[in-house]
């Protein structure tokens, strides 16, 4: 099982209030959610009305899927209407790489799991520094098994 995460700011130029800011904030939630599948959260600056800082996360059994639906979710980030994409940062995790941290009293927010060269090698079919987990409870939670998404399978 993989956990996708990315962190990104929305700058909402022109916004007022946060009330303005609210609208931007829960269209780009909203429509994240519908069309990924995904969870989306503000994270950071609530009180700042031209600035917000945002997360999602993605949880799968294939990452080279959740890879490729952060790149597809990073796109439209980066033609939002509403706001312009300010500093993004996305991360790949596995849950066994989590449970070893955790097991062995490691430090979970010290930096990314696997640096941007393990991920590349993982990517073109290199063996991955720590297998996936597997079984049926993480099949039961990975959602599609398929490697499409909801909107995908609608497209087809």
């Amino acid at each position: 099982m993989y956990i996708a995460l990315l962190q990104f700011e929305i700058e909402v130029p022109g916004a007022e209030s946060l009330k303005d800011k609210r609208r931007v904030v829960s269209s780009v939630k909203d429509k994240l959610h519908r069309e990924h599948q995904c969870s989306v959260a503000e994270v950071g600056n609530q009180e700042n009305a031209s600035l917000a800082v945002m997360a999602l996360a993605i949880v799968g059994s294939d990452r080279k899927h959740l890879r490729s639906v952060i790149d597809s979710i990073e796109h439209k980030l980066r033609s939002l209407p509403e706001g312009r994409l300010g500093a993004m940062e996305h991360q790949m995790l596995s849950a066994q790489e989590i449970a070893e941290q955790a097991g062995a009293g490691g430090d979970l927010e010290s930096g990314p799991v696997w640096s941007d060269s393990e991920l590349d090698a993982i990517d073109t079919g290199d063996s991955p520094p720590v297998p996936p987990i597997t079984g049926s409870s993480g099949d039961r939670c990975s959602g599609r098994t398929d490697g499409l998404t909801n909107s995908q399978e609608h497209a087809a």
